[in-house]
């Protein structure tokens, strides 16, 4: 186990034990897994200046539209197009529902009203008290920078209509949404969630941060797409009963046989280990590979990434994408792609494109099951590209076919959604 997470793991159980009051006895360590790295490696400067935004503005807008139905959504809105997207597939396909929507827009900060302002000075004074014990000072300000937060979303969103029966989010182990997912179990209401990206389990004591979407759950139900999604969770020891394999709801686009002229490059998150690494060797790899092909190639990175983190790298056959970018975008006229461990792989598969995934030796648990997807150096890629495109377009048609029902089971998929969502309500 490597130093930070031990730290994250430490921090981790030390939140667990804490039973807040002015928190309203909600699990910390739920509500602050994903940011359990950014605690222990904040400066002690911006700390105190997260303090002061969260105790002086507000970067959320907040809404409630009701219908008096059984049914409440809540839906996160924080500038990720591609989640907002399966969100609304999910949507389109559900009966009348209540929704509470919470809009994240860190460039246009409010100022709170003096009252507000007065109540979060409170907030912290009494939070100051509860967490003395937390050190560094850091760390400590930090987490109750997040807390306010809460505070200020739970006083805001009002959660105690006795009406609902269900509730559904995209993604429930956030900052935001986790606490009123925890408030909602506690007010009887069964509450479901989507899995938000691709979960692969690397262990549980490492990697808190991407598998926030694995160990952090805690909703009744998760609503997957295929067999291998639960797999993962399955090794991770969420239990069988939680698990719901019902299919995407994604539009399963026509398989790509045909060799084009391009193919196109996925790069990791940065919050992934050796990410940086992993990503300009791919990099290397795409060059050797366009020059032996003859072929271009376009570069997406991660939504939270930045471009100039590549500016060092000469990339004469290929370019990378600015960020206004889709996935479709990226993909358009590619007939495969290369990846290391990003979830698009199965955004890769819903449009049709054939996938090769970098396979290292230090990354555990691959996301990609299957050996003609897999590569561990550039002598096995370039063979197995050349296979792929001299392969007959029938085999590659039901091979890719055989890929999208293992991960993303399509077929009546909106059926079995909505017999399992109606069948609570």
């Amino acid at each position: 186990m490597q130093n930070n997470d031990m730290k994250q793991l430490y921090l981790l159980n030390f939140l667990s034990k804490i039973d807040s009051q002015i928190m309203n006895h909600l699990r910390l360590d739920k509500i602050l897994f994903a940011r359990l790295n950014t605690a222990l490696t904040v400066s002690l400067l911006d700390a105190i200046k997260s303090v002061f935004a969260c105790i002086l503005t507000n970067i959320f807008d907040i809404s409630f539209v009701g219908n008096n139905s059984n049914l409440l959504l809540i839906t996160y809105l924080h500038q990720r197009k591609d989640y907002e997207k399966n969100w609304n597939d999910f949507k389109r396909i559900l009966p009348i529902f209540d929704e509470i929507e919470i809009k994240i827009d860190i460039k246009k900060r409010k100022l709170y009203p003096i009252k507000t302002i007065i109540k979060n000075l409170l907030f912290l004074n009494k939070l100051l008290k509860e967490f003395r014990c937390v050190k560094p000072l850091a760390t400590r300000l930090y987490i109750i920078s997040r807390l306010i937060i809460v505070l200020n979303i739970i006083t805001e969103v009002n959660l105690s209509r006795k009406h609902w029966k269900e509730a559904c989010v995209y993604f429930d182990g956030s900052v935001v949404i986790n606490p009123l997912i925890q408030i909602l179990n506690k007010n009887n209401v069964l509450t479901v969630t989507l899995m938000h990206g691709q979960a692969v389990f690397r262990g549980f004591n490492t990697d808190f941060v991407n598998q926030t979407i694995l160990l952090n759950l805690t909703s009744k139900y998760i609503i997957l797409p295929g067999n291998y999604s639960k797999k993962q969770f399955l090794l991770a020891g969420v239990e069988k009963n939680r698990l719901k394999v019902l299919g995407t709801l994604r539009n399963i686009k026509r398989i790509v046989t045909e060799n084009t002229t391009c193919f196109s490059v996925f790069l990791d998150c940065p919050t992934m280990n050796n990410s940086y690494e992993n990503n300009k060797l791919l990099l290397e790899y795409s060059e050797k590979l366009a020059i032996n092909t003859g072929l271009k190639y376009k570069v997406k990175i991660h939504p939270s990434d930045r471009i100039d983190n590549y500016n060092n790298i000469n990339l004469r056959y290929g370019n990378i994408l600015d960020k206004t970018k889709t996935i479709d975008d990226t993909l358009e006229n590619s007939s495969f792609s290369l990846l290391h461990i990003s979830g698009i792989y199965l955004d890769n598969l819903a449009a049709g494109v054939k996938c090769f995934c970098f396979r290292d030796n230090i990354t555990n648990n691959q996301l990609v099951e299957f050996e003609l997807d897999q590569f561990s150096d550039f002598s096995e890629l370039i063979f197995k590209v050349n296979l792929w495109r001299n392969m007959n377009n029938n085999i590659k048609y039901d091979y890719i076919k055989k890929l999208v029902d293992y991960y993303l089971d399509p077929d009546y998929a909106k059926q079995r959604h909505v017999s399992f969502i109606e069948s609570f309500l």
